[in-house]
């Protein structure tokens, strides 16, 4: 039961049902530390640490990955639970330095991964390491977009999109897709730019992630700043803005929805899509 609540939980966050998301999982949460099944109450606090992410509510974000964290600490002591304990901390540890980045705090975040790296070399870790190894490229493109190094980004980038196109991970094709368009924009390379981010949408479109087609649609309204084209920049702001207001929408929390709005990005979307 603890699993299919598990996979439950990951489903309603992955396809934007962040309310019903964080309610059910705190049941399961409850349910499975009072059990003591301490392996996936783990696996728990992580799913909820993202599901808060995905709403940009940081601050529960790091406290859930951080209790996740904890967990398998103490359960790497037991030679029957340890390469579970390692699979739950690769998560934690990506699920925080995503928290990092998306704090502001890049360079804490690009030291994370550097410590993190070094210490998940060794192959007690390889149990299913590639669903948090693809996403540590997917930060580091990010974070070296952000500092201009194009061909660090692109490198990263191309990389996560082969893996990921071998193993399915559609989203995780549609994040790098985006990431590689979004260096092209910066070269200059508007039209294959272009080719790339709708490839992206498509995919990501396909998979029903809010966040994900937020900043894709971003992505797109700045190339087309870029190119000159503002009818096809504010439509791409205004469906974002579509996004972004049917989730605030669904949040039944009120200081939770209000966290949501007030975050940069969507302060960003919002502005825009209103000029």
């Amino acid at each position: 039961a603890g699993v299919s609540a598990f996979a439950r939980g990951m489903s309603l966050t992955d396809v934007g049902r962040y309310s019903d998301a964080i309610r059910f999982q705190g049941q399961w949460i409850d349910i499975l530390e009072q059990s003591a099944n301490y392996l996936l109450s783990g696996r728990c606090n992580n799913s909820m640490g993202w599901t808060y992410s995905e709403v940009y509510n940081l601050d529960k974000a790091f406290h859930f990955n951080r209790r996740s964290m904890e967990n398998a600490l103490s359960l790497r002591n037991s030679p029957a639970l340890l390469f579970g304990a390692l699979h739950i901390q690769g998560q934690a540890e990506v699920n925080l330095m995503e928290n990092e980045y998306e704090m502001g705090n890049v360079s804490e975040a690009w030291e994370h991964i550097t410590r993190f790296e070094e210490v998940s070399s060794h192959p007690n870790y390889d149990l299913d390491r590639i669903r948090w190894s693809t996403r540590i490229k997917i930060l580091k493109s990010s974070i070296l977009l952000g500092r201009g190094d194009l061909n660090g980004a692109e490198k990263h980038a191309r990389e996560c999109l082969e893996t990921s196109k071998k193993w399915r991970h559609k989203k995780n094709v549609g994040k790098a897709e985006r990431l590689i368009g979004q260096v092209l924009t910066e070269r200059g390379e508007v039209d294959a730019a272009e080719d790339k981010l709708r490839d992206a949408l498509t995919k990501l479109e396909e998979v029903g992630n809010p966040k994900q087609l937020w900043i894709t649609h971003t992505a797109l309204a700045k190339l087309y700043e870029k190119m000159k084209r503002p009818e096809l920049q504010r439509e791409q702001w205004n469906a974002a803005a579509s996004i972004i207001q049917s989730t605030a929408d669904d949040l039944q929390d009120e200081a939770l929805r209000t966290t949501f709005l007030n975050a940069a990005i969507v302060r960003e979307i919002m502005e825009n899509s209103k000029r």
